[in-house]
């Protein structure tokens, strides 16, 4: 698992690293819908074989994405986290989380859709400061209750990934 700083290359980043990992399937998670959209358009744009998948699609088209990635006939699927639940494809080679995940048990059962059949898995998380900003503004509204462990969930996993951070040198060396 390696952990880095949003650069202002991501996307140039994660086309990169499919380039590089050709032929395998991926997993690309966003916490916004509006962000699913923009990047599997970018992948595709960029000749990655991508399809967005997330709640706010009409039922018809999001259970085709899901078929098409599952049958193989897709390399990546970029979604929110309404993806995966029940999804049984064990050769996931790469999962990349686009913005830092909610919490580290989400994360956990993200990540853990990578090489489930004891094949290559890697897993790939940006992040910044921000993305903390933007998940704590999608809890105002919530009980108090809810929003204090939601924000107790969201301080453990950026402590994990400040603690796992890799150097952008390190980083960089993937993307080559």
């Amino acid at each position: 698992m390696r952990y880095a700083q949003k650069t202002n290359n991501i996307d140039k980043d994660i086309i990169k690293f499919i380039k590089n990992n050709p032929e395998k399937s991926g997993i690309i998670y966003c916490l916004s819908r509006k962000k699913v959209e923009e990047l599997a358009e970018i992948l595709q744009a960029n000749g990655i074989n991508a399809r967005p998948y997330h709640a706010g699609m009409d039922s018809m088209t999001r259970t085709k994405n899901q078929d098409d990635f599952l049958m193989e006939k897709v390399e990546v699927i970029v979604a929110t986290i309404a993806f995966g639940m029940g999804i049984d494809k064990p050769d996931v080679r790469f999962v990349i989380h686009y913005d830092i995940p909610k919490s580290l048990e989400g994360y956990y059962q993200e990540t853990g859709r990578a090489g489930r059949d004891g094949g290559e898995g890697q897993c790939l998380t940006f992040y910044t400061n921000k993305d903390l900003q933007k998940l704590e503004k999608f809890m105002q509204g919530k009980p108090v209750a809810e929003q204090e462990i939601g924000k107790q969930l969201l301080l453990e996993t950026a402590a994990l990934c400040r603690i796992f951070r890799v150097p952008a040198q390190d980083i960089a060396a993937l993307f080559r």
